[in-house]
């Protein structure tokens, strides 16, 4: 127990990306391909793993939402347009419903809560790699939609240095 205490101390000093409550995990996505899902300016990809807070979620149990870790006042969300739904990160709020989503370990999937047959994909000939939702499919039809999951158990930054425990749901 003092090692526990001794890390949290470490971490409230350095800052971290543990979560702020019992009721948010820190996880990180993996693609079929391997690649973690990732943040960047709002946009969202699959590509090179690059071991930086960008490709780290919050997910909170209560409001089902996935926090970007990179930028903590954003959620992932997926809106409709042009009878279509497109997925980017906006403004974190719990009563919100395009930011509710269901992330289904068993299956390998990232399904929205809300929006009906919805699932974050990752398409890896998109030239940008960026991630996108699509139709809800299984992952014999579509690989596209299957994402593995790391959970981080604690973690400690300090400029570019990065310490990370992990577990890993594959």
């Amino acid at each position: 127990m003092k090692s526990t205490a001794c890390f949290a101390a470490a971490l409230s000093l350095v800052g971290s990306a543990v979560p702020a409550s019992a009721n948010e995990v820190a996880w990180r996505f993996y693609s079929a391909q391997d690649y973690p899902l990732s943040e960047w300016y709002s946009n969202l990809f699959a590509d090179a793993k690059k071991d930086n807070m960008n490709e780290w979620w919050l997910f909170n149990k209560d409001t089902q939402q996935l926090r970007s870790n990179s930028n903590q006042r954003e959620c992932l969300d997926a809106y409709p347009k042009d009878g279509k739904y497109w997925v980017h990160t906006w403004a974190c709020d719990g009563a919100n419903p395009n930011q509710r989503w269901h992330v289904d370990m068993a299956n390998h999937r990232i399904q929205h809560a809300t929006h009906p047959n919805v699932c974050l994909d990752a398409d890896p000939t998109a030239p940008q790699h960026q991630a996108q939702v699509w139709e809800c499919h299984s992952h014999d039809v579509n690989k596209n939609q299957y994402w593995s999951v790391v959970q981080e158990i604690g973690h400690l930054q300090r400029k570019d240095l990065l310490l990370t425990t992990t577990k890993t749901e594959r």
